[in-house]
């Protein structure tokens, strides 16, 4: 209970510094959805724990960020401006039914698919308006920070599946705490709610199958597909995943019959000519992008393949790399601090994992993983590989904490101590010695 104990005292702390009424209110909601979720867990307590831990640090971090945004009028990137003039539109509305008519009848405001996070940060900005104080900087990061402690409980119920109560608040902690989750879950972003989705995903698909999390699981794919179009079609495997372990004798004939019914689905689909248009539009936004992207990437792209690919894989997995940007004189200590030290924390767990499963894969560690988490491992490693071409971190979240889920069942159960030094100092090495030569 003592991490349920730290949260209120930041709620207090939150409502001291910004006077706000929303911003109290959604903390309180946020505990209360905490608790919720805790209830399902079978170690109620320590799932408080964990949630009130992450919970209390992410919420230090978005006053950090709030602060950044009040005093020098600085949000960490540039889509979040965009986020808070959906919120702010929907605090300005007269009815909420006026929100549901404008996102179902205005293709502009859907054209790039995520209607349904739209949906959501608007009706938080119309709560806010007409029952609070309105909706601010802090309130909007509060928004992801619901996500992000939420997805510490999913964690935790995820890492009880493999270690000990124990172990799996230790690893659930260091996860949330110092991985790329921690500043993502900080930034009025859609990336923490896809993330989050795919986590419940992930917790209904390694438990034991019934129809119950087959409907949940295609719930969560048709909330992915209004966040982000692209990852509720990646979301479908986790569907087909979920058959092809229940059905092992006929696993040749689940897998060609879902395919063939999820092509026929979209072209019979009323919906067909609406989704082609979101993803043209999801093509130009990627290609506008791309104009604007850093030299590095842009030599990155300019190499043959299959050189190319291997670069831009790689890339991901580490990139920013460190983020040393926000290491500079110039910058204000909030900025510092979640643009800096977050960052390239979170950057460092993230290279130590990968760097990591790389060489464990080399020296077929893999092998002792049971076949259910080992594809599940595939799955994550899949979608990494086809958000190669996004150059950016946050694109790449919900594909971390299955590979660090195996990177922690490695270390602790079929690692010696000797591998674990030389592994963890090896990388450590190369990152400090890329850090250097980046700073220079």
């Amino acid at each position: 209970m003592i991490g349920l104990i730290i949260s209120l005292l930041f709620i207090i702390i939150t409502y001291y510094f910004t006077g706000s009424t929303s911003c109290l209110s959604i903390s309180i909601f946020n505990i209360l959805l905490g608790v919720l979720f805790a209830s399902f867990a079978k170690k109620k307590i320590k799932a408080l724990d964990v949630f009130g831990i992450t919970f209390s640090v992410y919420t230090l971090l978005a006053l950090f960020h709030h602060f950044d945004v009040i005093l020098y009028n600085q949000w960490m990137a540039p889509d979040e401006m965009g986020y808070r003039n959906f919120c702010n539109w929907g605090a300005e509305v007269n009815s909420f039914k006026e929100i549901i008519n404008v996102l179902i009848e205005d293709s502009g405001i859907t054209q790039f698919g995520y209607q349904h996070y739209i949906f959501f940060i608007s009706t938080f900005g119309y709560i806010a308006k007409h029952l609070f104080d309105g909706p601010n900087p802090m309130f909007m990061i509060q928004i992801s920070v619901i996500a992000g402690s939420l997805s510490a409980i999913i964690l935790f119920r995820i890492m009880c599946m493999y270690f000990d109560q124990k172990l799996s608040m230790f690893y659930t902690l260091i996860f949330m705490l110092i991985s790329p989750f921690c500043e993502n879950s900080t930034l009025f972003l859609r990336d923490i709610y896809i993330a989050f989705v795919f986590l419940c995903g992930y917790l209904v698909a390694l438990k034991k199958f019934n129809i119950g999390g087959v409907v949940v699981l295609l719930l969560l794919a048709y909330i992915a597909w209004g966040i982000r179009p692209a990852n509720g079609a990646f979301f479908l495997i986790l569907v087909l995943y979920y058959f092809y372990n229940k059905y092992k004798r006929a696993r040749k004939l689940i897998l060609s019959l879902s395919v063939v019914m999820i092509i026929v689905a979209f072209f019979l689909s009323s919906e067909v000519d609406s989704i082609l248009e979101h993803m043209d539009a999801y093509n130009e936004l990627n290609e506008t992008q791309k104009e604007g992207q850093t030299a590095s990437a842009a030599f990155v792209r300019g190499l043959p393949s299959p050189i190319k690919e291997i670069i831009q894989i790689i890339y991901t997995l580490i990139h920013p790399f460190p983020n040393v940007i926000g290491l500079r004189l110039d910058v204000n200590f909030y900025r510092f601090i979640i643009g800096g030290i977050v960052t390239i924390i979170g950057t460092y767990l993230w290279f130590i994992t990968s760097f990591s499963l790389t060489k464990w894969t080399y020296q077929k560690k893999l092998r002792y993983i049971d076949e259910k988490l080992f594809l599940l491992f595939l799955i994550n490693i899949l979608y990494l590989c086809l958000n190669y071409q996004n150059f950016t971190t946050r694109r790449t979240l919900p594909g971390l904490p299955i590979s660090f889920l195996v990177f922690a069942l490695i270390y602790e159960k079929y690692t010696t101590l000797s591998n674990r030094k030389k592994t963890v100092l090896t990388a450590f090495s190369i990152y400090f010695v890329l850090t250097l030569i980046l700073l220079r």
